[in-house]
C-alpha cells in the first residue's frame, strides 16, 4: 500500500478509536493491514455455487488468496470488495438475475476500474441451442455491461469483461468459444494488477466517507456565545438543522438509488416475461392452428404478446404498490421526527409567511412533478386530504415517485402495437412449414417488444424521478439556510466574518486527509507520466 494511503488510514483509524466510531475504526484497521498479497473475490448471487469457478480459480492462480462470498452481502457490507485486487461476479446461463444482486453488482463492481473486475455466465454446459446463447447474450448485455452502450446487436461480450465458463464439456457447436473464454479468465486472473494505486485510494476515500457521516451527527455548537434560555433555542435549532440535512442526503440517496433500482428491476421482470413468452409460443401458434387453419399470424401474435403483457402490467402494478408503500413509509419516519414548530417559528422571524412543511411540498410538487410527462394530480390531492404535516408530506412524495413510475406501464400498448404491426411474411398458419415460419417471426417480434419496452424502461424510470429528487434537494436545503441565518444572531461575530456554521475539528481533520489523499493520485499520476518516458 502506498505509504500516503496507509498513513491517512491509521490517522483515521486513531481517530475514530476516540470519537467511538467502531465500523470506521474496523475497516481502517483492516485496509491497514493489507500485505500486498493478491486477493481474488468471487461473488455468487442466491442461488447461485461459486464454488466450482473458486476451485478452478484456484488451479489458475494458486498464488491468490481465493474466497467466495454472497454477492447481495457486498452491498451491506463491501468490505471483501475493497480488499480484493481482483472481483468477480458470477451468474447462471439462462438464470433471472433478481434486483438486489444487480444493485450490488452496480454498487460494488462499476465504480472500480473495468480491469479489476469480470463477469462470468456459468453453466455454459447447459446451453442447448444457439437460439438460448442468444438469449442469455441479450440478458447479459441488458443487465451485466453497465452504461452508456449500445442496444444489443450481437456485440462480443468477451471485450466487456464478460465470460462464458463450463464445468462440464458443452455442447459442440459452443466448445470453441468456452475453450476462448476461459483461456482469456485464466489470462486476466495471472495477469499482475495494474489498479493498486486506485484501489487503494478508492477504498481510503470510502473509509472518510463514513467517518464524515458520522461527523454529520454530531451536535457542534462551537463560536457559539449563548446563555439561559437561548441555549436551548440554540441546540434545538443545531438538532433541526442535522435533522434537515440527514433528511436530505437520504432522501436524495433514496431517490436515486430508486431510479437505478426500478430501471433494473422492471428490466428483470421484463427478461422474465421474454423468457416465459418464448418459451410458450410454439404452443399457442400450434393451438391457434388448430382451432383455425386459416388464423391471421398478426392476429395471432398481437393477441399473444398483449395478453402477457397485460399479466406482467397487472403483476408489476402490485411490485410497485409495495415500493410506494416503502417509499410512503419512510417519508413518514424521515418527516415525522423533524420539529416543525421551531423552524416555522424561525421562518417568522426572518419574516416568511408560508408553512412548513406543506411550502415544501408545493414547491416538490410544482417543480418537481410539472416537468414529468404525466399529471401527479392524484399524489397532491392525495397529500391535501391529509390532517398532519409527516402525513401530508408522506402522502405527497410518496404519490410522486409512485405515479411517475406507473407512466413505464402506460406506454406498452404503443410498444405492442407499432411493433407487431411490423411483422411481415407468413400471413396464415394452414401448414406445419407456416406454423415453424410464424414461430420465427415471432421470436423476432418477442425480442422486438422487450427491446423497446426495456429502452422505455430505462428512459421513464429516471424521467419520472429525476426532476423530484432535484426538487426535494434543494427545497430541504435552502431551509437549511434559512436555519443558519437563524443561528447566526446567537454569534459574537457576524456570519461574514466567520461563516454561519461553528468550525468542526474533525470535519476540517478529514477535509485535510482527503485532500491528501488527492495530492497523492496527483503525484502518482505525475510519476506514471514521467516513468512512460
Amino acid at each position: 500500500m502506498q505509504t500516503e494511503i496507509s498513513a491517512v488510514l491509521q490517522e483515521t483509524r486513531t481517530l475514530a478509536e476516540q470519537r467511538g466510531w467502531a465500523q470506521v475504526a474496523q475497516l481502517s484497521s483492516s485496509l491497514c493491514s493489507d500485505n500486498g498479497s493478491q486477493i481474488l473475490v468471487v461473488a455468487a448471487p442466491a442461488g447461485v455455487d461459486g464454488t466450482p469457478l473458486v476451485e478452478w480459480a484456484k488451479g489458475v492462480s494458486p498464488e491468490s488468496e481465493t474466497t467466495v462470498i454472497s454477492l447481495e452481502g457486498l452491498a451491506h457490507d463491501p468490505t471483501a470488495a475493497l480488499k480484493a485486487t481482483k472481483i468477480i461476479a458470477v451468474f447462471e446461463c439462462g438464470k433471472i438475475i433478481e434486483a438486489e444482486a444487480m444493485e450490488a453488482l452496480a454498487s460494488t463492481f462499476f465504480g472500480r476500474p473495468s480491469s479489476s473486475y469480470a463477469i462470468v455466465l456459468s453453466g455454459a454446459e447447459l446451453v442447448d441451442s444457439p437460439e438460448e446463447l442468444e438469449t442469455a447474450q441479450r440478458a447479459a448485455w441488458r443487465v451485466l455491461v453497465p452504461e452508456p452502450k449500445p442496444e444489443w446487436a450481437g456485440q462480443d461480450l468477451l471485450q466487456q469483461r464478460c465470460f462464458l465458463w463450463s464445468e462440464a464439456d458443452p455442447k459442440e457447436f459452443l466448445r470453441l468459444r468456452v475453450d476462448r473464454d476461459k483461456a482469456a479468465l485464466s489470462r486476466w486472473m495471472q495477469s499482475p494488477s495494474t489498479d493498486a494505486g486506485t484501489l487503494e485510494r478508492n477504498a481510503a476515500l470510502y473509509v472518510l466517507e463514513l467517518a464524515e457521516e458520522q461527523v454529520r451527527r454530531q451536535d457542534d455548537t462551537t463560536g457559539l456565545a449563548v446563555v439561559g434560555e437561548s441555549a436551548l433555542e440554540v441546540h434545538r435549532i443545531n438538532n433541526a438543522i442535522e435533522s434537515l440535512s440527514s433528511t436530505r442526503r437520504h432522501m436524495v440517496r433514496r431517490l436515486d438509488a430508486d431510479a437505478s433500482s426500478l430501471e433494473r428491476q422492471l428490466t428483470a421482470s421484463l427478461q422474465t416475461l421474454e423468457q416465459d413468452m418464448l418459451h410458450g409460443l410454439p404452443a399457442y401458434l400450434h393451438s391457434q392452428a388448430q382451432i383455425n387453419k386459416q388464423a391471421d399470424v398478426q392476429q395471432v401474435l398481437n393477441t399473444f404478446v398483449s395478453t402477457r403483457f397485460s399479466e406482467w402490467q397487472s403483476t408489476t402494478h402490485s411490485l410497485l404498490s409495495v415500493r410506494g408503500r416503502e417509499m410512503r413509509n419512510e417519508v413518514e419516519n424521515l418527516f415525522g421526527g423533524i420539529d416543525w414548530d421551531l423552524i416555522n417559528r424561525v421562518a417568522t422571524r426572518q419574516g416568511k409567511t408560508s408553512t412548513y412543511p406543506q411550502a415544501i411540498v408545493d414547491e416538490v410538487m410544482r417543480n418537481g412533478s410539472s416537468r414529468m410527462p404525466f399529471s401527479t394530480q392524484s399524489g397532491a390531492e392525495a397529500g391535501k386530504e391529509s390532517s398532519t404535516t409527516s402525513d401530508f408530506m408522506r402522502k405527497a412524495l410518496g404519490a410522486v415517485v409512485i405515479v411517475g413510475v406507473g407512466a413505464v406501464l402506460l406506454g406498452s400498448a404503443g410498444i405492442i402495437a407499432g411493433t407487431v404491426a411490423a411483422v411481415v411474411g407468413v400471413r396464415k398458419m394452414h401448414r406445419n412449414d407456416d406454423e415453424r415460419r410464424a414461430e420465427a417471426y415471432g421470436r423476432t417480434v418477442i425480442h422486438d417488444v422487450i427491446g423497446r419496452a426495456i429502452t422505455h424502461v430505462r428512459d421513464l424510470s429516471h424521467t419520472a424521478i429525476g426532476p423530484t429528487r432535484d426538487a426535494v434537494n434543494k427545497e430541504l436545503r435552502d431551509l437549511e439556510d434559512l436555519l443558519y441565518r437563524g443561528l447566526a444572531q446567537y454569534r459574537n461575530a457576524s456570519p461574514q466574518e466567520d461563516g454561519i456554521m461553528g468550525r468542526n475539528p474533525d470535519r476540517e481533520l478529514l477535509d485535510g486527509l482527503r485532500l491528501r489523499i488527492v495530492a497523492s493520485d496527483q503525484t502518482q499520476s505525475v510519476f506514471n507520466s514521467e516513468s512512460n518516458w
